[in-house]
């Protein structure tokens, strides 16, 4: 079973790298994502620091950064090509190659805490158990008072499973309903400040999909 897991993410990886230049094309300005980034420019000054989880081409962090240059950026995705566009759309940022479910790494560091951890459809690709460890390291990570914004597919975990696209290529999807979220972030000092959903058109021959954005903030 591990190495099937393990197989799975190999897989999600290797596609959403062949694909990151598609991927940004159709969502680095996405009208239905970046309007609910707005949620997160209340909590932004010049001096806060963004963590970008599985950041993709950068469009959390050039949107916020356009909003307030001097933001300190860093972000983290495990498919080479997503970090190379990232770098060139927010220049002023710092990328690196990660895993996001090794953020132990990042506190093993002793980094300064961030202000703000922003991890945009993620959790999709991540198992509960997965999740359980990811949550933890959130609240190791943020400050005091810190934002999070998180945005999943909601759904029966029954769902989950290899998804193929018309190129042919798979990921695998795990689907997340909002009561687990909700748990595992009470149990790490989060309180949910805003919840929104959206519907999201099905492709032909697909099912539509609710997808879940959620605001949370850590305890004092």
């Amino acid at each position: 079973m591990k190495s099937q897991v393990k197989d799975n993410y190999q897989i999600t990886v290797a596609t959403f790298d062949k694909h990151a230049k598609q991927y940004q094309d159709k969502y680095l300005e996405f009208a239905q994502y970046t309007q609910t980034y707005d949620c997160l420019l209340s909590y932004l000054t010049e001096h806060s620091r963004l963590l970008d989880i599985s950041c993709g081409p950068g469009g959390i962090s050039r949107y916020l950064v356009a909003k307030e240059p001097k933001l300190t950026v860093f972000g983290i995705d495990l498919a080479p090509q997503m970090i190379s566009l990232a770098k060139q759309n927010v220049p002023s940022g710092h990328f690196e190659l990660m895993d996001c479910r090794h953020l132990h790494k990042l506190i093993d560091r002793n980094m300064p805490p961030f202000d703000l951890i922003a991890c945009g459809f993620a959790l999709p690709y991540l198992s509960q158990t997965d999740l359980v460890a990811f949550f933890a390291h959130l609240r190791a990570l943020i400050a005091p008072q810190g934002i999070v914004y998180l945005s999943t597919m909601e759904g029966e975990d029954s769902r989950s499973g290899l998804q193929t696209g018309s190129t042919g290529d798979s990921v695998y999807v795990h689907y997340h309903q909002y009561y687990f979220i909700e748990q595992q972030l009470a149990a790490n000092g989060f309180q949910i400040r805003d919840v929104k959903r959206q519907l999201f058109p099905a492709a032909e021959g697909t099912t539509a999909t609710t997808d879940l954005f959620i605001l949370a903030q850590a305890g004092a």
